[in-house]
This record gives structure tokens, sequence and C-alpha cells, in this order.
């Protein structure tokens, strides 16, 4: 119907559904309301390369017609959650949603995603509405190299991770983008849970030292080595000429 519609469409411009929660009413609980066994595909399968970086997945239209059957429009979470899980698998990975565009019987997920979970397109996997502590505190450790050249770390990743991310879960290696460069992290801590949402909360965003290959620590390790020698000689020299003078002058 139009509700549909107009619902769809909000959630396709991002509004998402906050414009609809009502905080006087106290929310149905929205995990374990919906659960369905889905097809996995890669957004690259799709030709959806916006979907790359970030943990929103795409779902069928009919998945958000159960919800709305469900859900009293007034109570729907904002953000949406899901979890992803391999049926009788261990872990599983905490979601948002994209859109409801998804192919029927199928769930469009991005590319590290489906390897963090250790599957591939065609995988079955149980999709259901979940819900997550909001984050207030996260640990990343950088692994890319060119992290160390960003002017505002800290602000840069709090605005990045909100942007592209609903969720961080412990363990996780994520990628943002910034200055049309990619960034690895590797989220070593969260509060007050392992598995955050990160939509509308004040996340502070910590660091652990930067993971540098040991081949790059080797090489410094070298130069520091050559730098120390050779100011030692060049000492060595200015106290031989200074003695040289010396005597000299004597």
């Amino acid at each position: 119907g139009g509700s549909h519609a107009a619902l769809a469409a909000m959630l396709q411009q991002g509004h998402g559904l906050g414009a609809l929660h009502d905080p006087m009413r106290p929310p149905t609980r929205f995990q374990g309301i919906w659960h369905d066994m889905l097809h996995a595909i890669s957004a690259e399968a799709m030709d959806m390369a916006s979907m790359q970086l970030g943990d929103k997945v795409l779902l069928p239209p009919s998945t958000l017609e159960t919800l709305m059957a469900r859900v009293p429009s007034n109570r729907m979470p904002h953000p949406m959650l899901f979890r992803i899980s391999l049926v009788g698998g261990e872990g599983g990975k905490h979601v948002g949603v994209l859109e409801f565009s998804a192919p029927d019987g199928c769930v469009v997920v991005p590319l590290w995603v489906m390897r963090s979970l250790g599957i591939s397109d065609g995988s079955q996997l149980l999709v259901e509405t979940a819900e997550l502590p909001r984050g207030t505190f996260a640990k990343l450790q950088p692994l890319s190299e060119e992290f160390a050249t960003l002017e505002d770390p800290k602000g840069t990743l709090e605005h990045a991770i909100s942007g592209v991310y609903t969720t961080l879960t412990k363990g996780d290696s994520i990628v943002i983008s910034h200055n049309g460069q990619e960034l690895e992290l590797f989220v070593v801590e969260l509060q007050p849970a392992d598995a955050v949402c990160v939509i509308e909360t004040e996340l502070e965003v910590d660091f652990a030292p930067a993971v540098i290959n040991e081949e790059e620590q080797r090489r410094r390790a070298e130069q520091l080595a050559l730098e120390t020698q050779l100011r030692e000689e060049k000492e060595r020299r200015a106290i031989e000429e200074a003695a040289a003078a010396s005597l000299t002058a004597a």
C-alpha cells in the first residue's frame, strides 16, 4: 500500500525510521520478531560498489512488509539491526540495512562481511532481527601506514565510522575511506559490549599502537643503527680534530 511505498522511500533517502519513533511509548522488542533463511549474494556480484565499505545489507521487499505488519510504525527501531549467521555456525555478524530491494529469497552482503563469516555466493544464511546497545567507546588499531599521515585521526575516524557503519564488533577488521585512501583498522575493544550500534551515539575513539609489518620494523631498526653509527663517527672525528687543534696551538 501507500504507507509501504512511503516508508521504503524514506529508507532509500537515508532518513531511516527515526522520524516515526514515538519516545513516549516503549518500543516493541525488535529482536526475535522476524527471522528467515536467505541465500547470500555478494555486493560485487550485484555490481554495487557503494556497498563495499560499511556493514549494510539489502533485504527483500517481503521482509519490510512482514516487519511493518508486526511492528507499529511508531515503534520501529532506528536503525533497524539484523544478525546474519550460518545455520548451526558459531559467531555471526550484526549488520544494518541499506534498503529492502534484494531479489526475493536473497540477502545482498558486502564482500568483507562474507569473508569474515567464511561464506561465498549462494550460502544459506539465517537472518534475524537484532538489538544492540549504543556504543560509547571503541579502541582501534590502525593496520594501514597511511594512517600516520592523518591530521586529526580521532575526528576523522569518529566521523567516518558513523557515516558508513551501523555496528562494530570486537575482532573485526574494518575499512574506512578518507580522501580517496582506504584505511584498515582492527577493532580491539568496545564499550559497553563486544558488539555495539554506532548510530546516533557519541562514540569515543582511542588507538592501540599501529601494527607495522616485520620487514618495515627491520628496515627502520637498520636505519636507526646506521644513523647512530654515523653520529658516533662524527662525534669521534670532532674530538680527534679538537685534540689535534689543541696540540697545534700548543
